[in-house]
């Protein structure tokens, strides 16, 4: 894989975009009337829109993972919005972004808005280049390079694998990005979990759940490997292992086992860390949100290769 690193110096490129983001699967856009798109939002129900992207280094002894999630709440007279990010550095975390902040009523509620430390760049065709957190004395940068895989999600959302690269201080690390859209009416709960695991520069592999997982749940899985293409319409993700997360007082995954009818393909994936936080409910057991740090091994077909990367955790 080659990262080609841009030159920030460029004025065209170093131009910050308003916004950015297609709309989810499901979704259709709408044309932005004369003036702006601050105009009522004529949607009901509500809806929950979020976009996530992780990268994860594909080369050299140190492991990079940096996932950002972006999320939009519709609401009669605007549109909440939050956003999140950190970074894992061989297995220690930094919660580098947190902001709520909200938004007048849009006719496109799921773009993405910068705010604050956190900043979009956008090429051609309000493609997503590059995200960035410029906060004085750290500046976090991750672009989005060239496309490799598109693959549409069990329950819509669309599930996009890229080239990519972070650019941490005067470091540059290659690797995969998985950019992640999704959205969902409010009453339906929470959108479900997926996983995103890499294997070096040589496999990347994506299993989402249709809803919230509950331990033992039939997932649908993609993968590329080398130039080929590969598909699971199930494979059945068990939690082995459990372990208790007091400030939600439920549990939450410790190792998980994963495995297709056919058998082709089976694995074991341990969480090693997290980042997990407790949301708003009516008690006692309160919902959850996060990402896990995981890692293990994966035989496909007769190949066994180790992966590691990020299990995207929610329960109502």
């Amino acid at each position: 894989m080659v990262f080609r690193p841009r030159i920030l110096a460029c004025p065209l490129l170093m131009t910050v975009a308003l916004a950015c983001g297609d709309a989810p699967r499901g979704e259709v856009p709408r044309t932005p009337e004369p003036g702006g798109t601050d105009e009522p939002l004529a949607e009901t129900p509500r809806r929950h829109y979020e976009r996530t992207l992780v990268f994860a280094s594909t080369a050299g002894d140190s492991v990079f993972l940096v996932p950002w999630v972006l999320e939009a709440t519709t609401l009669p007279g605007g549109v909440d919005r939050t956003a999140r990010g950190w970074l894992a550095r061989n297995g220690v975390w930094e919660a580098f972004l947190r902001d709520e902040w909200s938004s007048a009523p849009n006719q496109e509620p799921w773009r993405i808005l910068p705010h604050g430390p956190l900043r979009i760049l956008v090429g051609e065709g309000d493609r997503l280049d590059r995200i960035f957190y410029d906060g004085g004395n750290r500046r976090l940068e991750v672009s989005l390079e060239g496309a490799l895989a598109e693959w549409t999600g069990s329950r819509g959302g669309s599930f996009n694998l890229l080239e990519g690269g972070l650019i941490l201080g005067d470091r540059q690390v290659p690797g995969w990005v998985m950019d992640a859209s999704q959205g969902i009416r409010s009453e339906e709960g929470s959108l479900g979990d997926w996983i995103f695991l890499t294997s070096g520069d040589s496999l990347a592999v994506l299993m989402q759940a249709p809803l919230h997982m509950e331990g033992n749940t039939v997932f649908t899985g993609w993968a590329r490997r080398g130039d080929d293409g590969l598909q699971w319409p199930e494979l059945q993700v068990q939690w082995e292992v459990r372990r208790a997360y007091e400030p939600a007082r439920r549990d939450i995954p410790s190792l998980l086992s994963v495995r297709s009818p056919s058998g082709d393909l089976e694995g074991r994936l341990e969480v090693l860390s997290f980042q997990l936080e407790t949301r708003a409910g009516p008690g006692p057991v309160l919902p959850l949100d996060g990402v896990m740090e995981v890692e293990g091994e994966l035989r496909i077909g007769e190949q066994e290769l180790p992966v590691r990367g990020i299990l995207r955790h929610r329960r109502p």
